[in-house]
C-alpha cells in the first residue's frame, strides 16, 4: 500500500501525524528548536482535529509564540490511508511526541521507509515508537532525553541524501 520513494526536493521535511493532543509544551518546544536550528526546513501536521479552522490557528499561534512563522508549517485534516500513505512520500522525517508515543504513526511512517525521531521511557505509552525502533536495529534515532531527540533529528537533517535514498532499505527491514 503505496511506494516509499520520495517525491519531493528541497530542504527538510519533519512531520507528525499523531493526535494533537499529545503536542505538549515541551514537544512543541523541541520542534521548534529543530526547525530555528534548520532555517529552510518545513514542518507537516496531520490529524482529523486539523479540519476544524480554530484548531489550526490555535496550533499556530503556540509555534507562533515560539518563533516558528505559518508559513513554515502545513496542517492536513482528515484523510484517507491512501492519502496519508502518499503524504508520507513528501516526508523526510517524522518527529514523535512524547511523552505519548505513537505506535500506529511509527509504524506508518517506517512502512513508507520514513525514519522516526522517538523518545524512550518507563512506562508502555513512553516507549513504543522507541521498542518498534530498537527491534528495527534503529538505536541511533531514539533519544534518552529532549536535547539528545533534537540532536538526533538534526543530524538526520544534515543528511538528507542518505535518508531519501534508503527510504526502500528502511521499508525492507
Amino acid at each position: 500500500a503505496g511506494d516509499p520513494d520520495y517525491s519531493g526536493d528541497g530542504p527538510p521535511v519533519f512531520a507528525s501525524f499523531n493526535r494533537p493532543a499529545k503536542f505538549n509544551d515541551t514537544v512543541l518546544d523541541a520542534w521548534s528548536e529543530i526547525l530555528r536550528r534548520v532555517p529552510a526546513a518545513r514542518l507537516e501536521l496531520g490529524a482529523s482535529l486539523f479540519g476544524d479552522a480554530a484548531a489550526r490557528e490555535r496550533t499556530f499561534e503556540r509555534f507562533d509564540a515560539r518563533g516558528i512563522a505559518a508559513d513554515r508549517m502545513r496542517l492536513h485534516g482528515t484523510r484517507s490511508y491512501a492519502e496519508l500513505f502518499a503524504a508520507y512520500r513528501q516526508v523526510d522525517i517524522a518527529l514523535d511526541p512524547f511523552p505519548f508515543s505513537g505506535c500506529t504513526t511509527t509504524c506508518d511512517a517506517l512502512w513508507m521507509g520514513v525514519p522516526v525521531i522517538a523518545r524512550t521511557g518507563a512506562t508502555f505509552v513512553e516507549r513504543q515508537s522507541a521498542s518498534l525502533l530498537q527491534r528495527l536495529g534503529r538505536d541511533e534515532w531514539i533519544a534518552a532525553d529532549t536535547g539528545s531527540y533534537i540532536e538526533r533529528a538534526l543530524g538526520l537533517a544534515a543528511d538528507l541524501p542518505a535518508i531519501r535514498g534508503g527510504r526502500r532499505a528502511l521499508r525492507d527491514q
